[in-house]
């Protein structure tokens, strides 16, 4: 049985599987990362490391590396990493992840572990494409508003 759209959790700090990021032609795991009543904030996780090491070269302490050692299952099937640089910190609107999920191309698959929540804040923290004004409304803010929220309809 198929859940409502309405009813779909949108957590922060979850992992899912969806047809994302936009224009993607093949699904990633995406991590929300912030939201609001019309769209969330997510990064996603790629497998391709090496380039990703190559392309953040100046921003590397914007790179958030993962692998199973750390408890990660649902993250990583071998070596992957989040790139939390602003460029990659994408939006979606709400009226958009219902159609996915309509549509089967986005799903639940597991919280994030503590240890990697805590390496994506610091990269964003350390990040530099991020304002101060922009690091500190991301990460405590999150500290105030409520972390599991469900599509509602208006």
């Amino acid at each position: 049985m198929k859940v409502p759209d309405k009813l779909i959790p949108l957590n922060k700090w979850a992992a899912y599987k969806a047809l994302l990021p936009e224009k993607s032609q093949k699904s990633h795991i995406i991590i929300i990362f912030y939201r609001n009543e019309a769209e969330i904030k997510y990064f996603y996780v790629t497998s391709q490391l090496e380039k990703a090491k190559i392309r953040y070269r100046n921003d590397r302490l914007a790179l958030v590396q993962i692998d199973k050692a750390e408890g990660s299952k649902v993250l990583a099937k071998n070596k992957s990493c989040i790139k939390c640089g602003k460029g990659h910190l994408k939006s979606i609107d709400i009226e958009k992840i219902k159609q996915l999920y309509n549509e089967g191309e986005f799903y639940y698959i597991g919280d994030i572990p503590e240890c990697i929540r805590q390496k994506i804040k610091n990269a964003v923290n350390l990040s530099i494409t991020y304002t101060i004004v922009e690091q500190s409304m991301f990460i405590f803010e999150s500290m105030f508003i409520c972390e599991s929220m469900f599509i509602c309809d208006k």
